[in-house]
């Protein structure tokens, strides 16, 4: 069902917004763009529940959870330069929708589009300059208290006007335990630029998922190839080729940058965008050279010496380091003493603290997250990964990464 030109239509907030005509239809959700009572632009996303003969679509919940999952983001995220806020929306109604601020330019495939699949690249500063733009917007949604993960960083999802840069479409974000598939039966990526582990559902993501799909998108910025489309970008599913291959402008020092990010398993890429900004900008990570635990994308130093220890949880923080390293820890599901990290001759460990909902690792050569028992102890080694708060069903709940460059 198409929203009619002149049609009026108001969401929970009560905002006005006249339709003016469609933008564009895909196969989750329709785009018009509409005119508040100021007179100012908005686009109106409405979600496809009818497939192409009018019949409810099979997908109806997918596409519903979808448009509510952007909802919720923006809404937490509200007002940033550099991605659109949200200013109405309903649920309630068949077919739900959302409206949110216009953002004038040009995605990435429109701006460098040159033919049929055929693409301009751009110069090695441009995409050096709009990709560290992107890192800054990526960088500080996985800052936040409840990491946002997008999971499809795209050049259709990037809005490019003039100078300025723009992340759009957060219908597949993962926030805490929020997200389509916390079970691994739904898979939404986009093939080409979304990680390998995407291929095993929500329980395998983290930010160093971000991290590949950026690396993708400089790829395509580098080379103008669409990774949808070219299979000889690739050596074998998810191994690029460098870049440089396709455009020998390209600088063997931003070629390595970009296949250090599409490294097929997460514990060889960049550990956090921060670090491979540091990387392009040629600046010598300094966090990453120290014992840290990283919490969405953002290191916390472990300043433990031989016998010393420090807890997690969520009201008492981290005890044991310098305080203006404390970790914040607030989400509901982690107990007020949740873990304990520990450092004795042998190394260090982390402990769970007989916490309500768990602390897990997880095991590598595995592909599987492991329970600890109660006050059950495990050694920790570069890259572990550590879930405070732990389901079967849903996954990890807060992921920590532990660093270690000894």
């Amino acid at each position: 069902m198409d929203l009619k030109e002149g049609v009026t239509v108001s969401g929970k907030r009560g905002i006005d917004i006249e339709v003016e005509r469609k933008l564009a239809e895909g196969g989750f959700g329709t785009v018009y763009l509409g005119q508040l009572k100021d007179g100012s632009p908005c686009v109106i996303k409405m979600a496809n529940i009818w497939d192409h003969t009018g019949k409810v679509s099979g997908h109806k919940e997918i596409i519903e959870k979808k448009l509510a999952i952007e909802r919720k983001i923006l809404d937490r995220v509200g007002k940033h330069p550099h991605i659109p806020t949200l200013i109405d929306y309903n649920e309630s109604v068949s077919p739900p929708f959302l409206a949110i601020s216009y953002i004038a330019g040009k995605t990435f495939y429109e701006r460098m589009y040159k033919d049929k699949n055929t693409f301009n690249s751009l110069t090695e500063q441009q995409a050096k300059t709009y990709i560290l733009k992107l890192l800054d917007i990526i960088e500080y949604l996985h800052g936040l208290s409840k990491p946002v993960i997008h999971r499809d960083i795209k050049p259709a999802n990037i809005i490019t006007h003039g100078n300025d840069l723009f992340l759009i479409d957060f219908g597949s974000c993962v926030a805490e335990w929020d997200g389509l598939d916390t079970t691994g039966k739904t898979r939404i990526f986009t093939v080409g630029y979304g990680a390998p582990e995407q291929e095993k559902g929500r329980s395998a993501v983290d930010i160093r998922t971000d991290v590949y799909g950026i690396g993708a998108t400089l790829f395509f910025l580098l080379t103008g190839r669409d990774l949808r489309y070219n299979d000889d970008c690739f050596y074998a599913p998810y191994e690029l080729r460098p870049p440089s291959v396709f455009n020998s402008s390209i600088s063997n020092r931003m070629s390595e940058i970009v296949l250090k990010a599409t490294e097929i398993f997460p514990e060889d890429r960049f550990q956090s965008v921060t670090e491979m900004k540091n990387s392009i900008r040629g600046k010598k990570d300094v966090e990453s050279m120290k014992t840290t635990l990283q919490l969405g994308g953002v290191g916390h130093t472990i300043d433990l010496k031989k016998g010393q220890s420090m807890t997690i949880g969520r009201k008492k923080g981290l005890m044991g380091a310098k305080k203006d390293k404390d970790l914040p820890i607030s989400s509901k599901y982690v107990s007020d003493i949740h873990a304990r990290i520990e450092r004795d001759r042998f190394g260090y460990w982390v402990k769970d603290m007989y916490s309500l909902n768990g602390t897990a690792v997880y095991l590598h050569e595995e592909g599987t997250w492991k329970k600890l028992g109660r006050g059950q102890r495990w050694k920790l080694y570069n890259a572990d990964k550590i879930s405070l708060a732990y389901d079967s069903k849903k996954g990890p709940c807060m992921e920590l990464l532990f660093r270690d460059p000894k």
